[in-house]
């Protein structure tokens, strides 16, 4: 496998991983977990969602690095997986009635982390994207 190949697709796995950790750890350590104003079915949401995310991301590393890693879907659905969980974060903080903040003292500290987060992870996506891509080497 050429180098920028490996490395294209190791960016992208870690787009993926960290994905996966920052939704895990920050709801579960100081997110909505761990906030008793939330109703239990909130709460039951949550856990399906987290569950839901487990299951795509382990089938995105699967499309990344196994046997069937060069098909032309195998890539574009690892990164299609990625853009999927963080680009709907910007549509919906312009939606009136929802907050991107999480409690008011975050709120209060100023830019919305997630979205800090969510644009690093798509350009760490996208970027493992362009350079993993196979490209038409004929007539060069």
């Amino acid at each position: 496998m050429k180098s920028h190949i490996a490395i294209g697709r190791s960016l992208v796995a870690a787009a993926i991983l960290l994905t996966l950790a920052v939704t895990l750890v920050v709801d579960w350590k100081v997110g909505h977990m761990t906030d008793a104003s939330w109703p239990a079915h909130a709460h039951y949401h949550l856990l399906l969602y987290h569950g839901t995310m487990i299951m795509f991301c382990a089938v995105a590393l699967w499309c990344l690095w196994g046997p069937r890693r060069d098909e032309w879907f195998a890539l574009r659905g690892a990164v299609f997986i990625v853009l999927a969980f963080w680009v709907p974060f910007y549509p919906a903080a312009l939606f009136p009635t929802a907050s991107i903040y999480a409690t008011r003292e975050l709120a209060e500290g100023g830019v919305p982390a997630n979205l800090i987060i969510g644009g690093v992870m798509i350009l760490l996506s996208l970027g493992g994207y362009y350079l993993a891509h196979p490209r038409d080497t004929a007539g060069k």
